[in-house]
C-alpha cells in the first residue's frame, strides 16, 4: 500500500514504485489496463477488492506493467471519463459482495489527453470474510505475500473466529463500563435516579486502534446526551462534556479509539414509579445523530455496535396505559439494570433512518416491561414519537 493519504498521491509516488521495483504483495497489486466489462473482469476485480478487505487492506494500480510481478513503468490507462469509470467500479463492488462493503476509494493522477493511472484503496473490512456472489463465484478470497488466493478451511476458520472475539471484546467493554456507571466511577457526579447508558462503539476500537485528540470547539464534539448549558474538560479516557449544575443531569465521554459512552437520567413522574419510555427512546434517537456528527469528523467508520442499557430502573414501570393494539398492563423492571441487545449497523445500513435502525431496541426495551413492543410505532412501522 502507497504509504500515503490517497488525496496526497501523485504520479511522482507511482513512478518511484517502479524505480524501486517494488513487488506485488499482501498490500499493493499492479494492472496494466483498465478494469474491463466482461463478467471475466468483474469477477477478478470483485476477487482483488475482497482479497484486501478480508486481509490487511491495500492498493489496486491500474497503468503501470510489470514483469513477473514487478513494476516496471508507468503506462496508465485511457479513460474518457474517470468519474463515471469511479461510479462503475463502486457499483460493481457494492453488488458483487457479500455481505456488502463501502466503494472502495478512488483516485485519477492525469498523464496526458485522457491517459492516466487509478489507484483504487480497498481498505481492512471490519465485517469480513466477504464472498464473491458475482455469476455465483461464491469464493472467500484474501491476500498475502504470494497474492491473491481463495481461503482455505483453516484461514476460513480463522477469520470467523477472529471476528466472534472481537465481538466478545467489545461486549467485555461495555459490561466494563456499565459496572462502573454502577459503581459510580465517572468521570463527572451523576444524579441519582433511573438513567439511560449509551455505548457505541466502532469494530476497529478492539484492533487498529484509533488515537484520537480531542480539543473544545472542534467539530464533532458531542455535547452531553441531554444537551442542557454544560463544561467539558479531558479525562483519563479522552474528553467529556457535561451539564451544569453538578450533580450533573447527563454527560457524553469520547474515547481516543472512537468509541463514546453518553449517560443521562431519565427523569420518571410526579409518582416516582413509573419511567418515560418516549424519554428513553428521544435520547438514543439523538445520541446516535451525535454519534453521526461525531464520526464524519474524526474519521470513525462503520461497523458500529449500539449498547443500550438502563441503569437503576428497579421495580419502575412505563408512564403509559395502553397501545395501538389495545390494552396492555405494564409491568415493573425486575432488575436494577436492564441490558439491551446490541444493534449492529454496518456499511450498508449506516445511512438509514435511525428510527428504522433503532425499532428492534425500543421493540425489546417495551418487552422488558412487558408490553408487546414500543408504544411509539403505528401498525406500518412508522415512528410516532
Amino acid at each position: 500500500m502507497l504509504l500515503k493519504r490517497l488525496a496526497d498521491v501523485g504520479l511522482p509516488d507511482i513512478q518511484t514504485l517502479c524505480d524501486n521495483k517494488v513487488l506485488e504483495g499482501r498490500f499493493i497489486d499492479f494492472k496494466a489496463d483498465p478494469i474491463g466489462g466482461s463478467d471475466r473482469d468483474k469477477r477478478e476485480f470483485l476477487a482483488d477488492v475482497s482479497a484486501f478487505a478480508n486481509a490487511s487492506g491495500g492498493d489496486l494500480v491500474l497503468g503501470v506493467q510489470t514483469k513477473d510481478g514487478v513494476a516496471q513503468a508507468v503506462c496508465g490507462i485511457v479513460l474518457d471519463d474517470p468519474d463515471k469509470e469511479k461510479l462503475r467500479l463502486g457499483n460493481i463492488v457494492r453488488d458483487g459482495l457479500e455481505p456488502r462493503v463501502s466503494a472502495p476509494d478512488m483516485i485519477w493522477l492525469p498523464i496526458e489527453g485522457s491517459r492516466g493511472v487509478m489507484v483504487v484503496r480497498a481498505p481492512r473490512s471490519w465485517s469480513a470474510p466477504h464472498r464473491v456472489t458475482f455469476l455465483r463465484d461464491m469464493n472467500f478470497y484474501v491476500r498475502n505475500a504470494a497474492g491473491k488466493n481463495p481461503m482455505s478451511v483453516d484461514e476460513l476458520r480463522q477469520a470467523f473466529n477472529s471476528g466472534r472475539d472481537l465481538v466478545d471484546r467489545l461486549r467485555k467493554f461495555r459490561a466494563d463500563r456499565i459496572a462502573a456507571i454502577v459503581a459510580k466511577d465517572l468521570p463527572v457526579s451523576l444524579r441519582d435516579g433511573p438513567k439511560l447508558a449509551l455505548h457505541i462503539v466502532p469494530l476497529s476500537a478492539v484492533v487498529d486502534r484509533l488515537d484520537l485528540e480531542f480539543r473544545q470547539g472542534a467539530p464533532g464534539i458531542i455535547p452531553p446526551l441531554r444537551n442542557d448549558a454544560h463544561r467539558w474538560q479531558h479525562t483519563l479516557e479522552g474528553f467529556v462534556t457535561y451539564t451544569m449544575p453538578e450533580p450533573s443531569r447527563s454527560y457524553s465521554l469520547m474515547f481516543r479509539d472512537g468509541a463514546v459512552e453518553g449517560v443521562a437520567g431519565i427523569d420518571p413522574n410526579q409518582s416516582g414509579r413509573e419511567l418515560s419510555l418516549h424519554a428513553f427512546e428521544r435520547l438514543v434517537l439523538n445520541g446516535w445523530n451525535n454519534f453521526r456528527a461525531f464520526a464524519d469528523a474524526f474519521g470513525v467508520e462503520p461497523p458500529v455496535y449500539v449498547f443500550t442499557t438502563l441503569v437503576d430502573v428497579l421495580g419502575l414501570a412505563p408512564a403509559f396505559q395502553s397501545l395501538q393494539s389495545g390494552f396492555e398492563n405494564p409491568a415493573a423492571a425486575r432488575s436494577n439494570v436492564i441490558m439491551l441487545p446490541e444493534a449492529v449497523i454496518g456499511v450498508e445500513r449506516y445511512s438509514e433512518r435511525r428510527e428504522v435502525l433503532f425499532k428492534r431496541t425500543f421493540d425489546i426495551a417495551g418487552n422488558a416491561f412487558g408490553l408487546s413492543g414500543s408504544p411509539f410505532y403505528n401498525a406500518k412501522s412508522e415512528y410516532t414519537g
